[in-house]
């Protein structure tokens, strides 16, 4: 674990000064790096809306495909189980996602 740490430090330390100059936040390096020091294939980046009513997805780096998404919005208040396990830790992990109590809601 601590290899990925420095691993994703690593990126990051690049990442911020390229995309400093673009005036961009880095989402999408951290994404990126975070996926590949991990070794998951997905991970996101999601900032609550100013009233919290919502949850943003600010990115969403998938690793088959190599692709990058942002824009998608979701209701806090039809995720309960989620958005709790939110505001408790920063970060979620779920090895399986329709299992785990934080994110299976998103199967209904």
């Amino acid at each position: 674990m601590l290899m990925a740490v420095m691993l994703i430090s690593m990126a990051l330390a690049k990442a911020v000064s390229l995309e400093e100059e673009a005036k961009d936040p880095p989402f999408r390096s951290i994404t990126l790096a975070a996926a590949r020091a991990l070794d998951v294939k997905r991970a996101s980046i999601w900032l609550y809306s100013p009233d919290r009513a919502r949850i943003v997805c600010m990115d969403l780096y998938e690793a088959h495909g190599n692709r990058h998404t942002k824009g998608l919005e979701l209701e806090a208040a039809h995720f309960p189980a989620y958005v709790s396990a939110l505001e408790e830790e920063r970060a979620i992990a779920a090895d399986d996602a329709h299992a785990d109590p934080c994110t299976r809601e998103f199967s209904r």
